[in-house]
């Protein structure tokens, strides 16, 4: 009996402390990316939002102030290519407030 529990303490098979600190070390490097794209992901998430509510204010005042919407101009727009050349002719204008510009074609009713 006391053979055997000196052959098991007398093996030296098991996890050394600089085994045990390099591990740590790498689960902290992974938790630290990972907690980086966690945040990077929530700032792009917050500039979605932030930019989608513009854009519904842009187009809520653009369908809603009609009296402040500039007429619509002439504009012969042209295209070309490599099969040739063709033009349409159309009005276009452009409504401009704080959250930004909306520009359009055919006249506003």
């Amino acid at each position: 009996m006391i053979k055997k529990i000196r052959l098991i303490l007398s093996e030296k098979s098991g996890v050394t402390m600089a085994n045990v600190l390099v591990a740590f070390f790498i689960l902290m490097m992974v938790l630290a990316m990972y907690a980086s794209a966690v945040r990077l992901s929530g700032r792009v998430f917050q500039r979605c939002d932030d930019m989608r509510k513009r854009t519904e204010i842009l187009y809520s005042d653009f369908y809603t102030d009609s009296e402040q919407v500039p007429g619509a101009t002439g504009t012969r727009l042209v295209f070309s290519g490599d099969n040739g050349t063709f033009s349409v002719d159309s009005s276009t204008g452009v409504y401009e407030s704080r959250h930004g510009s909306v520009y359009y074609f055919g006249d506003r009713e």
